[in-house]
């Protein structure tokens, strides 16, 4: 509130002697202020009081006014205080919000009571079919011996596998299995073979596949068989005359179930003899 101050009469000289320049002029004095009770809420301290109910004004846009540095880096600190206060006030108000709707026991409630419970029976099915497909990937494992032996063969090489036929068992002697491998070539070209078997193998059950070179054009190789020969095992193995020199390979097969148990290459050097 401005206060108008009224202006000083002229000083007459009080003596004869006395000039109105020696004359001292009256002290004006300002009005104090009102006085009011004394704020003792710490929270305004750094943020607006009535930021609640965001009855703050907002800040003067004219730019045409020179606003000091400091001033400025105030309402900046001021303006993120207000913004924290805010969110808090967010997440308290939320979480006083479920709590009333929890406690309350209208209609209302026990229609988002019915949503939650819902939503709980929803994951728990869900977990409970997570928990079901996994024993169902398991059991699966466990009695597929074909996969059994593969993950065997990549955690342990060369361990013995679990559920297999041991070798040079009486077992095996009984069902006729052998463990003597013969093999015979019938070929006009100098032929080496090279025949790799898994460990455990039955020599009595085996199947070759064509074997291929790589070159797209050579014919494969097809006359490969495995045959018993009075209690071992024959290889016999016959390579036309115009076949192309060259490294051929294959895969072994157990004539049964056609898993892979071992390779066979075989490499043809130079030109038929005559």
């Amino acid at each position: 509130m401005a206060t108008t101050i009224p202006e000083p009469a002229p000083h007459e000289p009080r003596g004869p002697g006395e000039t109105p320049h020696e004359a001292k002029p009256e002290r004006l004095r300002r009005e104090d202020p009102k006085r009011s009770s004394p704020i003792r809420n710490a929270t305004t301290y750094f943020r607006d009081s009535h930021s609640w109910d965001e009855g703050a004004p907002d800040p003067d846009p004219r730019g045409d006014t020179k606003v000091p540095l400091s001033e400025t880096l105030d309402d900046v600190i001021t303006h993120g205080v207000h913004l924290g206060y805010k969110v808090i006030e967010e997440h308290i108000l939320k979480g006083q919000r479920a709590a009333r709707q929890l406690r309350q026991s209208g209609p209302e409630a026990e229609a988002e009571r019915s949503e939650l419970d819902a939503f709980v029976d929803q994951a728990q099915r869900l977990y409970q079919d997570l928990g079901t497909l996994c024993f169902d990937a398991i059991e699966t494992l466990v009695r597929s011996p074909v996969l059994l032996r593969g993950l065997t063969r990549i955690i342990q090489p060369g361990a013995p596998l679990q559920g297999a036929d041991p070798p040079d068992t009486a077992r095996d002697a009984a069902a006729g299995s052998t463990t003597r491998l013969a093999i015979e070539i019938v070929s006009r070209h100098r032929t080496r073979v090279d025949l790799r078997l898994d460990a455990g193998t039955h020599l009595r059950a085996l199947r070759v596949h064509a074997l291929h070179a790589p070159d797209p054009n050579a014919p494969p190789l097809t006359a490969i068989t495995f045959r018993p020969d009075r209690g071992t095992a024959l290889l016999a193995v016959s390579v036309p005359d115009p076949q192309p020199a060259g490294l051929y390979s294959g895969v072994v097969v157990d004539a049964e179930s056609n898993e892979p148990v071992g390779t066979l290459t075989l490499l043809i050097a130079g030109s038929a003899e005559p």
